[in-house]
């Protein structure tokens, strides 16, 4: 190369420029980057964020009567926010609070009447045991009547023969044993009828041992199924009673729902519906803003073992350098795009981003300040 060259203005230009490519180049290559990447190396820093809570009307559907609060203003938990029309669900409550009320005296009503039946089954199992004692006596002293009568019949049949005896004292016997037959036979009937429902045990039983006690005949047992039917109708009319309560705590629920109250303390931040407009059900009414504040930070796999969920760390405010605590809520893998990669030309393999919750309070914090984790847990 020439010496003109050399001194030539074209060739100081360019040098000049060569100059200050390789200074660029040396300065990317050894200084701090200010991409995601390296920034997620060096600063721990969050922006920070408030739990919103979306509040809606939780299964009722009514005209918004009253705003009781308006937006930015401060609430307390359980404080009435919104109040819905509730006259129809005071008419629903109404009606059930009378047919529950009506239904309770018709189940003491009806258990009364079942008291009274099972009172009259038991004096009917009385009565009727002691009919069937009484007409089992009654037709095994008729069947003794009719044995001694005939045995007269028969004795005197024998001597009229001989004219040992008149023809009137014969037509006498002849009467009384006539009179025996009929009257055993009617004893007989009445036995069976009273007997009715009795199997051939229970009334070989009752003629052994002549005491009907345990015994039940026909009548008795339908008095007795009739009794249970009533008792099965009672159960009924109880569960009805039951599915009542329930319909009438849920009408308690959706009444008290019409009122809709803060959840916990916080802001407020929107009121989705003026006066008069219709609130459906599930639809979001208001947001409300949380005390609590939190902020996402992420973090490469080697720091991420220095933290553990419960932990309290330090927290720098950007702004002024002022110092909070938070505890840390979570710590997970963050997304696959948040994790370090392609930077082998550097020697670094692909490492894992960690995202770290923390929450924070504090009265002077607000949204979308940006607080940083202290030096000291890096």
């Amino acid at each position: 190369m020439s010496a003109n060259f050399r001194q030539s203005p074209l060739f100081r230009t360019v040098l000049f420029f060569v100059c200050l490519l390789c200074i660029g180049v040396l300065l990317i290559t050894l200084g701090r980057r200010n991409d995601a990447i390296t920034e997620a190396q060096y600063r721990h820093a969050g922006v920070l964020t408030a739990d919103e809570v979306s509040i809606s009307a939780r299964g009722v559907s009514a005209p918004l009567n009253h705003r009781l609060v308006q937006e930015s203003e401060m609430v307390k938990a359980g404080q009435v926010l919104l109040e819905l029309d509730a006259e129809d669900y005071k008419i629903a409550l109404e009606r059930l609070n009378a047919e529950y009320a009506q239904q309770e005296s018709a189940i003491a009503a009806y258990r009364e009447s079942i008291a009274i039946e099972e009172e009259n089954l038991k004096l009917l199992q009385q009565s009727t045991q002691r009919s069937l004692e009484r007409l089992l006596a009654a037709e095994q002293s008729a069947a003794a009547t009719l044995k001694r009568t005939e045995a007269d019949y028969k004795r005197y049949a024998s001597l009229l023969k001989t004219k040992a005896v008149s023809q009137a004292n014969y037509d006498v016997a002849a009467e009384n044993y006539a009179a025996a037959q009929a009257a055993y036979t009617q004893a007989q009937k009445s036995f069976a009828e009273a007997a009715i429902g009795l199997n051939d045990d229970e009334i070989a039983l009752l003629q052994q041992k002549g005491s009907a006690e345990g015994l039940e005949n026909s009548e008795v047992k339908i008095k007795r199924m009739q009794t249970a039917s009533m008792r099965q109708t009672l159960s009924e009319m109880e569960h009805y009673l039951e599915v009542l309560a329930s319909n009438r705590q849920q009408a308690q629920l959706d009444l008290e729902r019409t009122q809709i109250k803060a959840p916990c303390d916080g802001k407020v931040l929107t009121i989705n519906y003026q006066e008069g407009e219709f609130i459906s059900a599930g639809a979001p009414a208001l947001v409300l803003e949380k005390h609590e504040r939190y902020l996402d930070v992420y973090l490469p796999e080697t720091k991420a073992l220095q933290y553990q969920p419960g932990q309290q760390v330090s927290l720098t405010r950007a702004v002024d350098h002022k110092v909070f605590t938070g505890v840390i809520r979570y710590l997970n893998p963050a997304p696959s795009y948040a994790d370090l990669r392609m930077s082998r030309e550097q020697g670094q393999a692909d490492l894992t981003t960690y995202e770290m919750r923390i929450y924070t309070s504090g009265e002077d914090l607000l949204p979308g300040m940006t607080l940083e984790l202290e030096h000291e847990h890096l």
